[in-house]
């Protein structure tokens, strides 16, 4: 199991937030959700894991080859510079 998709479990554990809940905001099945906390799934489906992510505001980031929850703000101002980079460079 990776250590992302531990955090993100924490996250929805610790939210107070229902199966429901959770799975409503992110577009998925409550089973899906449900199968996440009750350890039948060992590695999810990684859309449904981002979208989960965003619910409460973390981003997943490849960095060194390994996935790593960061907080989205920070995504978006380095998306925003690449952006601008990549402008550059056309």
């Amino acid at each position: 199991m990776s250590d992302v998709f531990v955090a993100v479990k924490h996250l929805i554990s610790r939210s107070g937030m229902s199966a429901w809940n959770v799975a409503h905001k992110a577009g998925c099945s409550e089973a899906t959700i449900n199968n996440w906390l009750a350890g039948r799934v060992t590695e999810p489906h990684l859309p449904t894991l981002i979208k989960v992510a965003r619910i409460f505001g973390k981003a997943i980031e490849l960095t060194d080859g390994e996935a790593q929850l960061v907080d989205a703000s920070a995504i978006r101002a380095r998306d925003h510079e690449f952006v601008g980079y990549w402008r550059r460079w056309q």
